[in-house]
């Protein structure tokens, strides 16, 4: 399958993630031919050649998956993919901020302890400007549940607020979780 390129900025995949984006000037062609300027219409058109119009959920889902695969090959015990893992999303999420994060979508991140643990168990801690009440709060208690710094995380040339924005989107939290639970 074939993926239309987005409409606005390229970005840059793993290498080991099998995205197959149409040629950028052969979607410029096409269009001409056709007299139409959007990704939907395109895709109509050249619907025979089995063509995915540009969505960044299936493309997000994919990214995580083979850094998954990484992590379970090595047993759990190299996370360098993750860096690149986050540049590729963070790409992505420059050019879609408007848009919600893909449900059901968990992303290893690396802990201050250098641990993984999903995005949706993990909190800002003293490493980021809002995190210190957090860091207060929790480190006495489990210090495992704190996103290591950016430049741990491959992103350190990159503004710590519009990060710390990008890390919300991912399910990172600011505050305490609300959990319910059901006594009896």
């Amino acid at each position: 399958d074939a993926i239309l390129p987005p409409e606005r900025k390229n970005f840059k995949v793993p290498s080991g993630v099998s995205i197959n984006f149409v040629n950028s000037e052969l979607v410029a062609e096409l269009s001409k031919i056709y007299k139409i300027s959007r990704g939907r219409e395109l895709r109509s058109k050249i619907d025979c050649f089995n063509v995915q119009e540009y969505a960044f959920a299936p493309i997000i889902r994919k990214i995580v998956s083979y850094a998954r695969r990484l992590i379970k090959k090595t047993n759990g015990s190299n996370f360098s993919c993750i860096p690149e893992m986050l540049i590729s999303i963070w790409e992505i999420y420059k050019e879609n901020t408007t848009e919600n994060f893909p449900d059901n979508l968990k992303i290893p991140l690396l802990t201050t302890m250098n641990k993984l643990r999903n995005s949706d168990e993990l909190y800002f801690g003293k490493e980021y400007s809002d995190g210190q009440i957090m860091d207060n709060l929790y480190s006495h208690i489990d210090n495992s549940v704190f996103l290591a710094n950016k430049e741990t995380l491959g992103l350190a040339n990159e503004n710590i607020d519009e990060i710390r924005d990008f890390f919300i989107w991912l399910g990172v939290s600011q505050f305490p979780r609300i959990k319910l639970k059901e006594l009896k």
